[in-house]
């Protein structure tokens, strides 16, 4: 959806009566309304106008008639964190511990999230109207290019002015995966349900009793290979696998302080200036803002890692096929704390581990950034899909992003997105950047299920 630079998350209520019905016409397409779309276009085929993409929190899927968790079945085999929505697992990913109190939107409250990409703001504006015919819009936030970037119409730049989106695993065997780094292969698994994942281990599926599918919409569902045996009672019901094809997706409302970040990171260059004087002419560098703010992301505004470039200017460009390990194990060029290295390590962790790869590969997500502005507030909808959210989303989260003592670092955390110190390692020794402020807040997000083709018509059929 790149090319459709114009969007919308919005934030819908199913109605009551014949919530199916409602559901059967988002997917279908109304008027100005874009059908919900699936997957890679044709070669050749042309460009869409406007796509939709929906997804259900678990009072949307209870509302469209999925037996709830006090079954043996349907919402009960969905995972603890989905079912428990984002607001709940604050300790877990960093978040205020008091939703409520610090005013932030629980958008899985909702029944889903449908999320629009269109061509220009008019066909955007006919398609949110076209929704708001058939469901309730609890919240909307609109999207749009930031602005900031080399290119004023494209996507690619965040608020801060840095290109982003560039680091993404590709399923293998999906459309120029071949030309796409070895290590950001990935098997189908890792994000989409019901398949093997990277060492050929497929999760449970998402049960759903025969019975409450007459038509036959939904693939049977099919038990992992096991070395034990079936301890189920005799003659049990067959079940139905409703996660097939399906992902999880995450959505958060990041706020960047944008004159903050500016002025936060000119201040700290002129402190370190201060501190360490001969520290620019000792590693032949110019310290400013520009250069503290390519070492907290751990790339140039135009994407090049600081692995290729150690000035802001130059004719590198955005690289991703590069190795932590073999490549800058020491954090000189790249800061062991920075942004890109704590959202993906990389071989980075375990200079000394040849499968350091394929265990981070485990953790790894398709997320994509999409700038908003709202009044005087500017920032990231930021939205991911994955087959896992502990292991992949939360784990990031939890384990890399806000983790106080990642790469032995002492009491940090992601410079980007928290606030604390952050040490540069430099050729003339470490050194630290403290009391550096919070410039991106998150206001809100949530947990939601994206259904596989089978499963969207399972419920879109009247109950």
């Amino acid at each position: 959806m790149g090319s459709l630079v114009h969007g919308a998350h919005l934030f819908l209520t199913l109605p009551a009566a014949a919530p199916n019905a409602a559901l059967a016409r988002l997917l279908a397409g109304e008027g100005d309304l874009p059908p919900v779309s699936f997957g890679d276009l044709p070669a050749g085929a042309p460009r869409l106008a406007a796509t939709a993409s929906l997804a259900l929190s678990p009072a949307g899927l209870a509302k469209l008639g999925l037996p709830g968790p006090d079954s043996a079945h349907g919402l009960a085999s969905f995972p603890l964190a989905f079912m428990a929505g984002m607001a709940s697992r604050a300790a877990i990913l960093h978040d205020p511990a008091d939703w409520d109190g610090a005013g932030l939107a629980a958008y899985d409250a909702a029944d889903a999230c449908l999320i629009l990409a269109a061509d220009t703001p008019r066909r955007l504006a006919a398609a949110i109207a076209a929704v708001a015919a058939i469901a309730a819009i609890s919240e909307q936030v609109i999207t749009s290019p930031s602005g900031n970037g080399p290119d004023p119409g494209s996507l690619e730049t965040d608020h801060f002015g840095f290109r982003d989106g560039i680091s993404q695993p590709v399923i293998r065997h999906t459309a120029d995966w071949r030309r796409r780094p070895a290590t950001d292969h990935m098997a189908p698994g890792e994000i989409l349900l019901g398949h093997p994942g990277n060492q050929g281990y497929t999760a449970p599926p998402l049960r759903l009793e025969s019975g409450h599918d007459p038509h036959g919409l939904l693939p049977a569902a099919a038990e992992p290979k096991r070395p034990y045996p079936d301890f189920t009672p005799d003659d049990p019901p067959a079940f139905r696998d409703f996660g097939r094809n399906g992902s999880f997706l995450v959505v958060r409302r990041l706020a960047q302080n944008v004159e903050g970040f500016a002025q936060g990171t000119a201040a700290a260059a002129a402190d370190l200036n201060g501190r360490c004087p001969h520290l620019a002419h000792s590693i032949g560098q110019t310290i400013d803002g520009q250069w503290v703010a390519a070492r907290i992301v751990g790339r140039w505004p135009d994407g090049t890692p600081l692995i290729d470039r150690a000035g802001p200017t130059g004719t590198a460009g955005p690289r991703n096929d590069f190795s932590f390990a073999a490549e800058d194990p020491q954090g000189l060029a790249c800061p062991l704390g920075s942004h890109i290295r704590r959202a993906n390590p990389r071989d980075g962790l375990d200079l000394h581990d040849p499968e350091s790869q394929a265990t981070i590969n485990r953790h790894r997500l398709v997320r994509r950034g999409r700038p908003y502005v709202d009044g005087a507030e500017r920032g990231l909808m930021f939205t991911a899909i994955c087959a896992d959210i502990e292991r992949q989303f939360e784990f990031i989260q939890q384990r890399w992003l806000f983790s106080p003592s990642f790469h032995g670092l002492p009491a940090e955390v992601d410079p980007l997105l928290g606030n604390g110190n952050f040490t540069i390692p430099t050729m003339a020794g470490p050194v630290r950047l403290t009391g550096l402020a919070q410039w991106v807040t998150l206001k809100g997000g949530g947990y939601f299920f994206l259904p596989g083709r089978a499963a969207l018509r399972w419920l879109s059929q009247p109950r």
